[in-house]
């Protein structure tokens, strides 16, 4: 598992830059103070809006990189849109796009994200306990939430060094119906060619959406979109992929607004995920669901949040061509993912319970079931789990907040990282569970400065992740199981990065820790130490600057240690790595609405090295230099 990971990084990189047009910094600031302080559904849950993603150096304007900056996040590796959040292995974190699940969001080698930002409002991180209508992972959940339609018309596009994008946006029908469209395309193939004749790199994606008002409070949409990604290497001979993989997904969706701010949403849900891995295993997903959600006022002091889902998958994997038919290896990973359907349904009821002032509470119970078959075997077994969950924020002073949050999440078996159509078929030995537990504390401090500060402490049981093994699997098939944990601090210190002059510092001090049988051993991702600093100014006159640095103390050395023997007083670590970002910007405004936009960034500005089990892999080095515009 550690393998796939470090053979993402072998390889030069380029990368990208994102800008959109700036609204007043000092007005904006004061709408995401307000989001983030106040409006938000759980205390687990950081956000973080469009324009401070925007600002963020070393998150190339992609609103699902910026995760990375936050507290609780452990990267596996820099450069890698894989992340541990609170001790959960990057398989074990979900991501759902307005509703919609999605098996990654960034393309590959460390590229963008697969939705265009001018799409997105807000990213939120649940980290912990969040609300009932989030399930399905046993970890942490990133949610992004879709820009409202706009009937007045806008545009933007993009030209940078390895790719082009462009996003148009308007009405129709007097501004009853809006249509967006928005997508990218790489034209790294002949850049890669050109520095090494044996790679191949190739990635794009769409965004489409159509949206129609039958009545001020009846509105009917189709929103579709889908990425690409192709890594391999050439030969004279044949092309091998190690990383091939693309998906796609049609959600139509019914909204109707209620009475008291209410609104339901009935949806069904279509996709398809494929992906072909570096012995040519060739994996299909064919996905259908449905879900219905209701959030509606009852009185001043209560919201009520009920829904279900619905989803089948149906799996399709075609066998390596290459496979040994006596290698019992081959033959284990062919029965863990085999061909099958798998089903699950869901439903929950949450409230938001405002008692007295300064007091919000959350409840809520979901209820899952798991279903898994087979086409040619008659094993098909299910499962059911009920996860109850509470949050709650109590204002003890005008200033201060206390912060607690308590829940359970299910989880049907996963990798240790999410590869479209790779999902392991052991859900006869029951689901993966979690734990989630922190409190903390939050205060307001000067200048619109606030201070954050939570205790952590999750457990893991049957996680099927695999990082701390490298056993192959044989037949009869057995998927390694483990009992893991997740505890530790984090500091979180900002002050929007939207304003004239804002940054953070997030500091997160954990310990995460794996136990197979009588084994108990330190996670093989685990990192004592990770501290961010960032630092924007807007220094008038369309210029601005920023700047980001990022320390990670080592992970455990596998090959030094071994998985079976860590211990606290004998764990050998490769060394402390850091790297520093930096962000400039010179935007031109054009007559009313338009923009002209120069953006220079660099991720690891300094050409740092990463250590990983003793080899110092090539540096992540990420360049970008962009010219944007738009109305």
């Amino acid at each position: 598992m550690r393998r796939l990971l470090l053979a993402l990084v072998l390889t030069p990189r380029l990368a990208w830059a994102q800008t959109e047009p700036e609204p007043d910094p000092e007005a904006l600031g004061e709408i995401i103070e307000v989001v983030v302080e106040e409006e938000r559904e759980a205390p687990a849950q950081t956000t973080m809006t469009r324009e401070e993603v925007r600002r963020l150096p070393g998150a190339l304007g992609d609103p699902f990189r910026a995760i990375g900056a936050l507290p609780g996040v452990t990267p596996s590796l820099s450069g890698l849109p894989y992340f541990y959040v609170r001790g959960a292995p990057p398989g074990n974190v979900g991501y759902v796009l307005d509703g919609v699940r999605v098996p990654y969001m960034f393309h590959a080698l460390g590229g963008p994200a697969v939705v265009h930002p001018r799409l997105i409002e807000s990213v939120d991180l649940y980290q912990a306990g969040y609300p009932a209508a989030l399930g399905r992972y046993a970890g942490g959940v990133v949610t992004g939430s879709l820009a409202e339609p706009q009937p007045e018309w806008r545009g933007e596009g993009s030209l940078r060094l390895i790719d082009a994008g462009v996003f148009v946006e308007g009405g129709f029908d007097e501004g009853r119906g809006t249509v967006a469209l928005g997508g990218r395309y790489s034209y790294t193939g002949a850049i890669f060619s050109a520095i090494s004749p044996s790679l191949t790199l190739d990635y794009r994606d769409f965004q489409g959406r159509i949206a129609y008002d039958l009545t001020p409070d009846d509105r009917i949409s189709v929103f579709a979109f889908g990425a690409y990604d192709f890594f391999a290497t050439e030969s004279a001979s044949q092309t091998r992929p190690i990383f091939a993989t693309e998906f796609y997904r049609v959600d139509t969706r019914y909204d109707r607004w209620l009475l008291n701010g209410g609104r339901l949403r009935v949806a069904v849900t279509a996709g398809f995920d494929h992906t072909i891995t570096t012995d040519d295993r060739d994996a299909r997903t064919v996905m259908a669901a449905t879900r219905m959600r209701l959030q509606q006022p009852l009185d001043e002091t209560l919201d009520l949040d009920v829904g279900f889902d619905l989803q089948r998958d149906d799996y399709t994997v075609t066998p390596s061509p290459f496979r040994d038919p006596d290698d019992l290896v081959a033959a284990g990973y062919d029965d863990l993912f085999r061909e099958r359907q798998d089903g699950a349904a869901s439903a929950w009821a949450g409230f938001v319970w405002r008692p007295t002032p300064g007091v919000t509470m959350t409840p809520g119970l979901r209820v899952d079931g798991y279903f898994q078959g087979a086409t040619s075997r008659s094993d098909a077994t299910g499962a059911v789990a009920a996860d109850p969950r509470l949050s709650m924020s109590v204002k003890v002073h005008d200033r201060v907040r206390l912060l607690h949050a308590l829940g359970t999440a299910h989880q049907a078996p996963s990798y240790l990282v999410p590869v479209p159509g790779l999902i392991p078929s052991d859900l006869q030995n029951g689901p993966q569970r979690s734990l989630q537990s922190s409190a903390g504390v939050e205060v307001t401090l000067p200048f619109q400065t606030f201070l954050t500060v939570n205790v952590f402490n999750n457990v893991f049981l049957d996680l099927t992740d695999g990082a701390n093994t490298d056993e192959p699997l044989t037949l009869p098939t057995e998927v390694p199981r483990s009992l893991g944990s997740g505890r530790g601090v984090e500091v979180y210190l900002r002050r929007s990065l939207a304003k004239r002059v804002g940054g953070f510092l997030s500091y997160t001090f954990s310990r995460s820790s794996r136990a197979t049988g009588r084994q108990a051993s330190v996670a093989a991702f685990d990192r004592t130490h990770v501290l961010g600093m960032a630092l924007g100014v807007d220094l008038g006159h369309g210029w601005i600057a920023g700047s980001r640095a990022n320390v990670q103390s080592g992970t455990p050395n596998a090959l030094l240690t071994g998985f079976a023997s860590f211990e606290d007083g004998g764990v050998v670590r490769d060394p402390t790595f850091y790297r520093f970002d930096v962000r400039f910007e010179k935007r031109w405004t054009v007559a009313e609405r338009g923009f002209i936009s120069l953006v220079l960034e660099v991720v690891n500005a300094t050409f740092n090295r990463q250590v990983v089990d003793g080899q110092l892999l090539p540096p992540v080095v990420l360049p970008s230099l962009g010219l944007e515009g738009g109305v």
